[in-house]
């Protein structure tokens, strides 16, 4: 049986433990990042504050706030540990970087696969993390209203 990393990683494995990088690596990551947001804040497109609101999001993609909960570069795991979703890639090489543009370019909806590729992870896990969405949703009917769904207790 495969894991999900043999299906996101085919040509080689890939631990989450092994990634480290050496101080010339991580001044390199930090000067990209400065010069993209001295670019940003130049050009007029960012005011120099982190955005805390959609609309106060720079235009310019890829994002450079790694740190955004909607950007999707990396993760927080419950532990706190820092996973990379696109390794080997940096931030900058990514063509979809927030989550906020994949809705928007897609109002419709998407496929459990197409989503998998977007955040690197299979299908099956896709769906797994959507019902473990949708009974956590349940126990709030107040949000399912909102959001139109008719899966409340009462039916």
């Amino acid at each position: 049986m495969k894991k999900a990393s043999d299906y996101l990683h085919p040509g080689g494995k890939f631990s989450r433990k092994s990634i480290s990088y050496n101080t010339r690596e991580v001044q390199k990551k930090k000067d990209i990042t400065e010069a993209t947001i001295d670019h940003l804040v130049e050009n007029g497109m960012y005011d120099g504050d982190r955005p805390r609101y959609r609309y106060q999001c720079p235009t310019t993609r890829p994002c450079p706030f790694v740190g955004c909960r909607y950007h999707l570069y990396l993760d927080v795991t419950n532990s706190g540990a820092i996973k990379f979703n696109f390794y080997p890639m940096e931030p900058h090489e990514i063509t979809s970087s927030c989550a906020l543009d994949v809705v928007d370019q897609h109002p419709e909806g998407m496929r459990y696969l197409h989503i998998g590729e977007h955040i690197r992870v299979t299908r099956e896990r896709v769906r797994q993390i959507e019902k473990e969405a949708l009974k956590k949703l349940a126990q709030h009917p107040e949000v399912l209203e909102y959001m139109g769904t008719k899966e409340t207790d009462d039916e």
